[in-house]
């Protein structure tokens, strides 16, 4: 996904503040010969219509996701965290004033497989500002026992802005959302085969409050906290999903060019259809590692990639509800080598670390729970079913290091990171990923 200001944390995760960045009245009210113009008619520059001009153009390669974190479960499990490799093209437009943004972009997957695109439009003229979003992607599913497949998802949403502060802005609005799953005619049972749609409609609330600063390349220093809510209407099978979360970072500099930065992550999905939490690895991972034996409680509603725990393979964890807490120790060592002189965006950008991860994952309402899907196992004989209660260690824990740097114009994180998970550490996880932040 692109915004049109470049003002994402990471691929795919956004604290998009919406204000406008400030404007100088007195350099727009000045001619070219530094003549102040308020104060006389011109009619050429005052009379003059506001168009919308290029501002940014971006075309790149990445396997982030497109506009969304939540796949809907017509999907396998891999087939909604393996994401690959695709071209990125975006293009945004703004006013001279800054009354309106539009940035518009598409995706297409190198397999052609996947392609989607979307559009948005931020207006700042009204005493209410708002923004439209639309996007549109599809999936083709090639699988050997039900022949051939494909996924859409379509989403239109509609925000104001409510209330906004120098650092503070609360969004409210409304979110359509229609996912379609299509057999492809390939056989003639597969031709007999409808169409199953699902719609998804209802209210969202978000409240940003952002007041960091970037530092350097990956280090912002202050906070940035978002807390959000999405209710859905299931209009297609009479149901309702909701899902309600935080999204805190922090960044402090600890001074001899060592930041220690900091990301608490939490989401709760309540209601007749869940959002399931696949937990483990990162996001972005150009080798992931999926751990497929794990079974799934809910089977209706969307997927969620909860990333950023390390020392894991992908869905090591699944649950409706979640808590990640991630910490790392940055140290710049260029900053201290004030000999060396180099405009290498390689050497001037790079990055040490040393991390750690601590995560949650769970059914219900505790991860304690005896009764919870970690705890339970079912022996079945042909006279007998057995439940066996296993109270295990809910909280996973990673350690490791890594490194971080640009590579022809693309920041790319390299980890290294150990496991331990219910009293026993696991073999280390080697992640590399693109993409800034955590």
């Amino acid at each position: 996904s692109v915004s049109t200001e470049i003002d994402r944390i990471d691929i795919g995760i956004y604290f998009q503040t919406d204000f406008p960045e400030e404007v100088d009245f007195k350099e727009l009210n000045t001619d070219s010969l530094g003549k102040n113009i308020l104060n006389g008619f011109d009619p050429f520059i005052i009379q003059q219509p506001s168009h919308l001009k290029p501002n940014l153009l971006i075309t790149q390669l990445d396997n982030g996701w497109f506009n969304t974190y939540y796949i809907p479960t017509y999907k396998l499990v891999d087939e909604a965290l393996l994401i690959p490799i695709g071209l990125n093209v975006a293009l945004s437009y703004r006013e001279l004033a800054n009354k309106y943004n539009l940035a518009m972009g598409a995706r297409v997957a190198r397999n052609f497989n996947q392609f989607g695109y979307f559009l948005k439009l931020e207006a700042f003229k009204f005493k209410i500002p708002y923004k439209i979003e639309m996007f549109r992607q599809s999936k083709r599913l090639f699988r050997p026992v039900d022949s051939y497949n494909k996924v859409i998802s379509s989403q239109f949403s509609l925000f104001a802005m409510v209330y906004a502060r120098q650092y503070l802005n609360v969004n409210v609005g409304w979110v359509n959302r229609f996912d379609v799953h299509h057999a492809l005619s390939s056989s003639e049972t597969s031709l007999k085969q409808r169409s199953v749609g699902r719609n998804y409609t209802g209210p969202s609330i978000e409240a940003v409050y952002n007041n960091s600063k970037e530092r350097t390349s990956n280090i912002y220093l202050g906070n940035k906290i978002k807390l959000y809510g999405q209710s859905f209407i299931n209009t297609s099978q009479k149901a309702n999903l909701n899902y309600f979360g935080i999204d805190a970072r922090n960044g402090i500099d600890l001074g001899k060019n060592f930041f220690w930065m900091n990301r608490l992550q939490t989401e709760v999905s309540i209601g007749t259809q869940k959002v399931t939490y696949l937990a483990g690895g990162m996001e972005n991972w150009l080798y992931p590692s999926l751990k497929s034996d794990q079974v799934l409680q809910q089977t209706e509603g969307y997927y969620r990639m909860v990333a950023s725990i390390r020392g894991f393979g992908l869905n090591h964890r699944n649950g409706n509800s979640f808590s990640v807490f991630s910490s790392e120790l940055r140290y710049k060592p260029i900053g201290s080598l004030y000999y060396l002189n180099t405009r290498s965006a390689f050497i001037n950008n790079l990055l040490l670390v040393g991390l750690t991860d601590i995560a949650a994952v769970w059914y219900g309402a505790s991860p304690y729970a005896i009764k919870s899907p970690l705890n339970t196992s079912r022996i079945s004989t042909g006279t007998m079913d057995i439940v066996v209660y296993n109270r295990k260690q809910p909280i996973l824990l990673g350690l490791g290091f890594g490194v971080r740097t640009f590579i022809f114009d693309y920041f790319l994180k390299f980890d290294y990171a150990w496991g331990y998970d219910n009293g026993l550490w696991g073999q280390p996880y080697q992640y590399l990923t693109i993409g800034k932040d955590f």
